[in-house]
């Protein structure tokens, strides 16, 4: 019983610790691509990024229902079969970050590769990953015999 009532907390407390790093991440590789695009001293990059301010809170949103929906298969695949690898952990969180990118960038697909790089994405989400891992993954699916998980 008490190992249910461990994974029900550490499970959230990593996926949300995970989504705070992914986010860092991204936020850290957006923040030299506004920069840049700043620097050159052209008006439609200065409206443009006014415009991606504007916008980022309801493209977070976004993303982040589509990461979760992705994140929690991974979740749940790693519970159910007790897959505790920080590889695995960390693919997943690659694979979700690129799933909430192409949910966010679908409509306009035609457009160009937008303003968040996929090696950005891919960053975030394996950053995500291995924080996940560190808090949670690393006991996935652990029932009350097996033994501790290694320091």
């Amino acid at each position: 019983m008490t190992t249910v009532l461990l994974r029900v907390l550490l499970v959230p407390l990593g996926y949300a610790a995970g989504l705070v790093a992914g986010l860092i991440v991204l936020a850290a590789g957006a923040w030299r691509w506004g920069g840049e695009l700043l620097t050159r001293g052209n008006e439609e990059a200065v409206v443009s990024v006014v415009g991606a301010l504007m916008a980022a809170p309801f493209a977070l949103a976004v993303g982040a229902f589509a990461v979760t929906v992705a994140a929690l298969v991974g979740i749940l695949l790693a519970e159910a079969f007790t897959l505790r690898s920080w590889l695995y952990h960390a693919l997943v969180g690659a694979v979700a970050a690129l799933v909430g990118r192409w949910f966010l960038l679908a409509p306009q697909a035609t457009a160009g590769p937008g303003p968040v790089r996929p090696e950005l994405v891919v960053a975030a989400g394996l950053a995500g990953g291995l924080v996940y891992w560190l808090i949670a993954g690393r006991t996935s699916g652990r029932r009350p015999n097996d033994p501790a998980p290694p320091p």
